[in-house]
């Protein structure tokens, strides 16, 4: 899939500075194969092409269990075909440096959690510990493990938006459980690695991430209205339609990635999305329809039997500590980005 060149300039464009932060030093990125770890490989792919005089080294980890296999051109990006659960020391060089580290593997389609559930729970788990016993090993600067805002579970209304200090209401005898808490498990290895052995790391809390290169079995909200849209079927809402969400454009989501990696505090979360627009899914639809100038036709349907129970009846993040801290701020409309993701969708879809 074409991942847009002018897209991966805006993320470095907005990045300005801290792009150089990685002249000659070495990356490994886990779940270099999925949405986020795509995006990544492009964007060390055009610092090396356009931006550095020394090329970033990116060491790119997957074991390719729920993604196609991936290429690069550059000399300067090395795979390793490796599962994190297992320990790194027998697949990285003693040798080898690692200066960053961006822990992006995980399962967090609905199906591929509900399909692999054990090893969502050790993705977290075994996976995290694995991640931040390399980092310890390696003397690395600081790692940025991904967490989710699904660890909020579903918050009162009093914590709307919902800020990091918001401790959640997750339930463990439900679908949902072993994604909530593979998520949950890596914030406590972050805190005990950090206040024991002193290893940097740093905690994402990506909301509702969309754009170019979310791919057609990817079956959040976004991508799965847009994909039916192209191949003309109804789109289907669970329920009533009125749970929200607010959704955050792929460059603005790197852009904020990159600075919590570079200038987050360790053993601290960060929430990385849009504060606005709440918007229901209902209202998601009318805005389609709106925006794109298309017909859609809407189905409500029950929830199914093998959909997860306990979904979150609203998402919305205060991006306040993001804000003051690391400089971030969401450049791109829902509406900006809708038409964008539906071009990419629409040239990569249907000519493929």
């Amino acid at each position: 899939m074409n991942i847009p060149s002018e897209d991966i300039k805006e993320i470095v464009d907005g990045l300005k500075n801290d792009n150089y932060r990685f002249e000659d030093k070495t990356v490994l990125l886990t779940g270099c194969a999925g949405f986020i770890g795509r995006i990544l490989v492009s964007y060390f792919e055009y610092l090396n092409r356009k931006v550095l005089e020394q090329p970033v080294h990116v060491l790119l980890v997957d074991n390719y269990i729920i993604s196609d296999r991936l290429n690069t051109a550059d000399p300067h990006l090395t795979f390793v075909n490796h599962d994190i659960t297992q320990p790194f020391a027998t697949k990285i060089d003693p040798k080898q440096p690692i200066d960053w580290i961006i822990n992006a593997a995980g399962l967090a389609a609905p199906k591929d959690y509900l399909r692999f559930p054990k090893v969502c729970m050790d993705v977290g788990y075994l996976g995290t510990r694995n991640i931040l016993d390399l980092a310890h090993w390696k003397e690395t600067e600081n790692v940025l493990l991904f967490s989710s805002s699904e660890v909020y579970g579903n918050p009162d209304p009093a914590n709307i938006p919902t800020k990091e200090t918001y401790n959640g209401d997750v339930p463990t005898l439900a679908d949902r459980g072993c994604y909530d808490f593979s998520k949950k498990n890596a914030e406590v290895w972050s805190y005990i690695y950090y206040k024991y052995d002193r290893v940097k790391s740093t905690i994402i809390r990506p909301f509702n991430v969309f754009g170019f290169n979310n791919l057609e079995r990817d079956t959040r909200v976004l991508p799965s209205f847009i994909y039916k849209i192209l191949k003309g079927q109804p789109i289907t809402i669970y329920g009533d339609g009125e749970q929200t969400r607010t959704y955050t454009y792929a460059t603005d989501f790197i852009v904020g990635l990159i600075k919590t990696l570079l200038h987050g505090r360790p053993a601290q979360a960060y929430n990385i999305g849009n504060e606005k627009p709440e918007i229901s899914l209902k209202d998601i639809v009318a805005l389609l329809r709106r925006t794109l100038g298309v017909e859609v036709e809407v189905n409500f349907e029950p929830y199914p039997a093998d959909y997860p129970k306990t979904e979150p009846l609203r998402r919305c993040p205060d991006i306040s500590k993001a804000r003051e801290q690391l400089g971030f701020e969401p450049a791109v409309s829902l509406e900006d980005g809708i038409v964008r993701f539906y071009t990419w969708a629409k040239e990569n879809y249907l000519n493929k």
